[in-house]
């Protein structure tokens, strides 16, 4: 079943995503951890198992969410490692044979320019 967690706008963003995340990561986290209980059709009590397999955001929340460049930066590929290169007025990345940016070498920083902070999400427990 997927349903959005939440849906926010306004004049501003929040200028933390570890602040505006940590009560739903904790509360995620003892969800993952312990299930949760539901009624079934007759009312009978089931414990339900809770998996996380994906967060679906714009690229500028992904950014924001996992603390990376954003879209406009020269080290801001989630591909791969390449770094941009600023033509006609925007950040482009012409380079075609980048090293391939992996689940491991994302989370160990292994291209520290990438990255603008730790985010809360790495305790998260996703299924593979």
């Amino acid at each position: 079943m997927v349903f959005p967690v939440g849906i926010y706008w306004g004049k501003d963003k929040p200028n933390n995503s570890n602040d505006f995340l940590y009560d739903f990561c904790n509360e995620l986290t003892e969800l993952i951890l312990n299930g949760i209980e539901i009624k079934d059709d007759v009312g009978n009590l089931k414990k339900a198992q809770i998996v996380l397999q994906v967060f679906c955001c714009d690229v500028p929340a992904k950014s924001f969410v996992l603390k990376t460049k954003g879209y406009s930066g020269f080290f801001s590929c989630n591909r791969c490692f390449a770094e941009g290169e600023y033509i006609n007025r925007r950040v482009c990345f012409p380079e075609l044979t980048s090293m391939k940016r992996s689940h491991d070498n994302f989370v160990n920083k292994q291209q520290e320019e990438h990255h603008v902070g730790h985010k809360c999400l790495f305790f998260l427990k996703f299924q593979e």
